[in-house]
């Protein structure tokens, strides 16, 4: 897995560049998979919310939401947001589309929290900035797939 998070990770080796030691990356260093094919990568994305929170997750094939946020419909209307507690995870291997969750065993749903718990504590120690997606109205909120499983539209 991959993710524009390894940007910065990934073209500062390129550029002779060091990144700053005092604090985590997000990305990884993709040299290794872009020039000698190697099969590393992420073992795990996180999903941020926006507003600090990680409420979703992909390990391997699985995906994992703790809550789901309402997709305005064309009219402008959504729902509240919805929690999951424990969370949907979907086989993304078996279901890209994400529209049938699946139980996992108990094991992976504690590996599933466990991994969200440290890289909640990581965020919590580490330098940040804050983004406020709340603005823009229904015109910048995708129309809604009520049928959708994690859709969360009043109609």
């Amino acid at each position: 897995m991959a993710s524009t998070l390894d940007f910065m990770t990934t073209f500062a080796p390129l550029a002779g560049a060091t990144l700053p030691g005092d604090r985590s990356w997000d990305g990884v260093d993709l040299g290794p998979v872009l020039f000698d094919g190697s099969g590393s990568g992420h073992s795990t994305l996180f999903h941020p919310d926006g507003k600090g929170d990680l409420n979703a997750m992909r390990m391997g094939d699985f995906k994992a939401y703790w809550e789901t946020y309402p997709a305005a419909d064309c009219a402008g209307h959504s729902a509240s947001p919805r929690k999951h507690d424990p969370p949907l995870v979907f086989n993304l291997l078996d279901d890209p589309a994400e529209a049938r969750p699946v139980k996992v065993d108990a094991a992976t749903l504690n590996r599933l929290e466990d991994l969200r718990k440290a890289k909640l504590s990581d965020i919590a120690n580490t330098y940040k900035s804050e983004a406020n997606y709340d603005t823009g109205g229904a015109a910048a909120q995708p129309c809604c797939n009520a049928s959708h499983v994690v859709c969360r539209c009043n109609n």
